[in-house]
């Protein structure tokens, strides 16, 4: 299993708590209004499909809409490999910051 970036964990986040409405301008809306971290469209499929190839999401075409061109969506759902990864990089957050509190960063800026 390979790490996930941050920028990975962001998207898959996103996806996981999106639930069937992760679709590309979603999953975009929901990363700036929770995360409040703004990706480009080519930045955001860059890592969809790095998710994608890496296997840790699956994706589902959804209806076509008029103002997309004929275009249908495309929806993501986080897989049992996304969820380990995800399950994954939080304990490695947990051990690299076990011990550390809020009020250890309040005593270091004193």
């Amino acid at each position: 299993m390979r790490d996930l970036t941050k920028a990975e964990e962001i998207v898959l986040i996103s996806i996981w708590q999106l639930e069937s409405r992760a679709y590309g301008y979603n999953i975009r809306k929901h990363i700036l209004e929770v995360f409040k971290k703004e990706f480009t469209i080519g930045n955001l499929y860059s890592i969809l499909n790095q998710l994608d190839r890496k296997g840790y999401v699956s994706k589902s075409v959804g209806e076509s809409a008029g103002r997309r061109r004929g275009k249908p969506k495309i929806y993501y759902a986080v897989n049992e490999d996304g969820l380990t990864a995800l399950k994954t990089s939080r304990e490695s957050y947990d051990l690299i910051w076990k011990g550390i509190t809020k009020r250890a960063f309040e005593t270091a800026e004193k």
